[in-house]
C-alpha cells in the first residue's frame, strides 16, 4: 500500500479551523491537492484549485503550484490545449519542484504545445519566453524539439520524439497520454507537410520524415482525408497524392443562379416603380410642404385623397407586396 490517503485528507481538513492567514489556507489547499493527485481524484483537485484561486495575496511560489496543478489535471483529463496554457504560465526562476520538477513542466508543456498549437504560439511561448526557458534548462532536448518544429524540420522532430519515447513511457503522469499526444503531433506534421503542395509523392515524403514507413504513413493520410483534414486524393498505384480542386461546374452554376435571382428581383422592382409613376400613385411633396397623391393636395387628414388612391410611398419594393 502506497499510503493512507483518506486518513491524510481527513487530517488536513481538520486543520481548516486553525487557518487564520491566507498563507495557511493556501498551504491547506496545496497539501490536499497533493494527496488527491496521488489518489488520481481529479474532481477533488479541481475543487481545491478553485478555492486556492480565491486566496488573496498569493506568493509567486503558490502561483506556480496553482498553474502546475491545473496543467496536470487538464492533461490527465485529456484537455491538452488548456494544459499547455497553464504550463506556459509557470515561472521557472522561482520553482520549488512541487508537485513535479521544472524539467517535467518543460517536457509536458512542449509536448502539449506541439499537439495543439501552431508554430507562432510555440515560438513565442517556448523559444522567446524567459520564464519558461528556466523550465527547459534541465531538458535541452525539448528546446531542440520545439526549434525543429518551428523550422519545419519534421524529420528531426520524429527522430527526437523516438529518442524521448522510452523515458516518457516511464513517466507516471504523461505515459497514459503519450499515444494520444504523439498521434496529434504526427497528424499536424503530415498536414503541415502536404498543405503547400498540389501533388505529393509519398515515397519522397517517407524519406523526408525519416521515421514513418510507407504503409503507416498511408494509413495516417487516409484517416486524415476521412476526417476532412487533408483535401487530397491518393493514386494507390503510384502512391502520389493530388489536391482536390473542387467541383468547378457546380460552383459556376451556383454563381449563375445567384446572379440571375438578384437580377430578376431588381428588374421586377424597377418595373413596379415605373408602373406606380405612370399611374400617378407616387407620393410627392410641394414647396409648401403639402403631400400630394396623383396631383391632389393633402393639407388635412384625408380631404385631398380621391377614392381608390393608394399611398405606396417612395421606398416601396416588391417584397412589400
Amino acid at each position: 500500500r502506497f499510503g493512507y490517503f483518506n486518513e491524510s485528507i481527513k487530517a488536513y481538513v481538520k486543520t481548516k479551523d486553525l487557518c487564520t492567514l491566507p498563507r495557511h489556507m493556501a498551504d491547506l489547499c496545496v497539501n490536499i491537492m497533493r494527496v488527491n493527485l496521488d489518489c488520481g481524484d481529479l474532481r477533488s483537485v479541481q475543487m481545491y484549485l478553485q478555492r486556492l484561486e480565491t486566496v488573496p495575496d498569493m506568493e509567486t511560489n503558490v502561483c506556480n503550484i496553482l498553474n502546475v496543478t491545473r496543467g496536470l489535471t487538464d492533461m490527465m483529463d485529456g484537455q491538452y490545449a488548456s494544459a499547455a496554457t497553464a504550463f506556459l504560465k509557470v515561472n521557472g526562476s522561482d520553482f520549488n519542484n512541487y508537485p513535479i520538477c521544472a524539467s517535467d513542466v518543460g517536457t509536458y508543456g512542449v509536448l502539449c504545445l506541439l499537439a495543439t498549437r501552431d508554430r507562432r504560439p510555440i515560438q513565442i511561448g517556448v523559444l522567446q519566453s524567459a520564464p519558461f526557458k528556466k523550465c527547459m534548462e534541465g531538458v535541452p532536448v525539448m528546446r531542440e524539439l520545439a526549434q525543429a518544429y518551428v523550422n519545419n524540420a519534421y524529420g528531426d522532430v520524429f527522430n527526437l520524439l523516438t529518442q524521448l519515447k522510452p523515458a516518457l513511457e516511464m513517466d507516471m503522469y504523461i505515459s497514459p497520454h503519450l499515444t494520444a499526444l504523439y498521434s496529434l503531433i504526427t497528424d499536424k506534421i503530415v498536414v503541415g507537410y502536404c498543405t503547400p503542395y498540389a501533388t505529393v509523392d509519398m515515397h519522397k515524403m517517407v524519406l523526408d520524415l525519416k521515421c514513418l514507413p510507407l504503409m503507416q504513413l498511408e494509413s495516417i493520410i487516409i484517416a486524415l482525408i476521412d476526417r476532412n483534414l487533408l483535401p487530397f486524393r491518393i493514386d494507390s498505384s503510384t502512391k502520389i497524392m493530388y489536391k482536390k480542386t473542387g467541383d468547378l461546374e457546380s460552383d459556376t452554376l451556383k454563381t449563375v443562379f445567384r446572379v440571375a435571382k438578384t437580377h430578376n428581383k431588381e428588374m421586377k422592382s424597377n418595373i413596379l416603380r415605373l408602373s406606380v409613376v405612370k399611374s400617378q400613385l407616387l407620393r410627392k411633396q410641394n414647396s409648401r410642404g403639402d403631400r400630394r397623391i396623383g396631383g391632389m393636395g393633402m393639407g388635412g387628414m384625408g380631404s385631398g385623397m380621391a377614392h381608390g388612391d393608394v399611398d405606396y410611398g417612395s421606398d416601396m419594393d416588391m417584397d412589400d407586396i
